[in-house]
């Protein structure tokens, strides 16, 4: 078949993510990114992205697990806020 006869070299091959990631990078200040560790953006008071969006580059691996562990800590981090009426 045609993929047999493919030349497949020892690391040859590229380390790529299909997932969608970025866009609403994630930042220390508003000039690196759009959104602070939280997941409140940086211009928009009662805007908070919690989504693949906020991780600044690809993992190179599936972002599931990091994803879910952002969003839960970022939740649980509005929530304290809502209940204190702190931004």
């Amino acid at each position: 078949s045609a993929i047999a006869q493919l030349a497949m070299r020892p690391l040859l091959q590229t380390v790529v993510s299909a997932h969608v990631m970025g866009g609403c990078n994630m930042a220390a200040n508003e000039r690196q990114g759009v959104v602070n560790a939280d997941g409140q953006h940086y211009q928009l008071q009662n805007l908070s992205i919690f989504d693949g969006s906020v991780l600044p580059t690809s993992l190179g691996a599936n972002p599931q697990l990091t994803i879910y562990a952002l969003v839960w800590r970022n939740t649980e981090r509005l929530i304290s806020r809502l209940r204190h009426g702190t931004r």
